[in-house]
């Protein structure tokens, strides 16, 4: 009883909620009209109650923070009044725009420091004041995204993109999300905020999981099935730091990463195919990254797969283990992190 919401005109136009929000006071966007619109919150404040404003008018497709309109910014100019920041992040994971079922999620909500006339000097503008405000709630949403997803329902989340694209997909997904060492720890091993390629990346599952960790990262994942890009592309839908690609066309990008996985693939090449890929991540690779490699025990196709036939193929490319990683690897498989070669 001592707030009212500011709400799109088609909102209070609505049958049954329409006429709660209309008995509850709520303020209507006036089409056209927006001065009319804000002399009614003056009528608000001026009545001692709180006025709440969503800055972006809309919600997000992707997560992103979208443009500010300066409704609220000219009402806080105009008669001097506080205002007072609200951060609300990762709720499209609870419903996403234009989506009707309410999914397991966690949001983190934060209370910014109140801007004042103390803070800020409201002569400045309201344009002024929205970029001052915008910039403060933009600072800190990557580590919120984080928080948001340390709940214990992230990997319901992770593996609901794979709903519909079959039982044999769904059971894979839900079989690796309890079995796979390397899910549980990769997180920990990437940097929160750098450029990662992961190569022969399958249905997109740990290229996924990175993107969805941590929102300031730029993930690729790359292969050469369709199908399997296909798959990974639909479960990834909405997601705005991940993206997959067919391997061969990405091969000639020039980006650099911070961190390659190299991920149950090596096993699977020739000796000329293994070499082949590593020199591509010599060149790709940041001076101070590193690549993350799980491969099997075992001789196939040419390449000696045991730990110093590993190391000569490494040591070839001009990398070099830094560490062994065993709790990444399951029976009979080596895991390691690769470094450039020292001098």
């Amino acid at each position: 009883d001592n707030m009212v919401v500011v709400v799109k005109e088609w909102v209070i136009r609505t049958p049954v909620m329409g006429r709660l929000l209309r008995d509850a006071e709520y303020i209507s966007t006036e089409s056209g009209d927006p001065s009319a619109t804000l002399a009614r919150c003056k009528q608000a404040l001026d009545r001692g109650l709180s006025v709440l404003f969503f800055p972006e008018e809309t919600r997000s497709l992707d997560g992103r923070m979208r443009r500010f309109h300066l409704g609220a910014f000219e009402l806080a100019a105009q008669s001097g009044h506080d205002v007072l920041p609200i951060r609300l992040t990762n709720t499209r994971s609870c419903i996403r725009r234009r989506g009707f079922v309410i999914g397991e999620f966690s949001t983190v909500l934060r209370v910014l420091p109140r801007v004042t006339r103390d803070t800020f000097d409201y002569q400045l503008g309201a344009k002024a004041m929205m970029r001052y405000v915008k910039s403060a709630m933009e600072d800190g949403v990557a580590s919120d995204w984080v928080l948001s997803q340390t709940d214990s329902k992230y990997g319901k989340r992770l593996a609901e993109g794979y709903r519909y694209q079959g039982l044999r997909r769904r059971l894979e997904v839900a079989k690796a999300l309890r079995r796979d060492p390397l899910l549980a720890r990769l997180d920990s091993l990437v940097p929160t905020d750098g450029r990662v390629f992961d190569a022969y990346c399958g249905t997109g599952l740990r290229s996924r999981l990175l993107a969805m960790k941590s929102i300031a990262r730029a993930v690729v994942g790359a292969d050469v099935d369709s199908s399997s890009l296909i798959v990974a592309r639909s479960a990834s839908r909405g997601e705005p730091n991940v993206a997959f690609e067919d391997l061969t066309l990405t091969k000639d990008s020039r980006a650099p990463f911070d961190t390659i996985l190299l991920v149950d693939c090596l096993s699977a090449m020739s000796m000329d195919a293994a070499q082949s890929l590593l020199s591509w991540c010599a060149v790709r690779l940041e001076r101070s990254g590193s690549i993350i490699v799980r491969a099997r025990e075992g001789a196939r196709k040419g390449i000696e797969q045991k730990a110093g036939g590993y190391r000569e193929l490494f040591a070839r490319a001009g990398f070099e283990i830094s560490k062994e990683r065993s709790d990444l690897a399951r029976t009979g498989e080596f895991a390691w992190i690769l470094r450039r070669n020292t001098p």
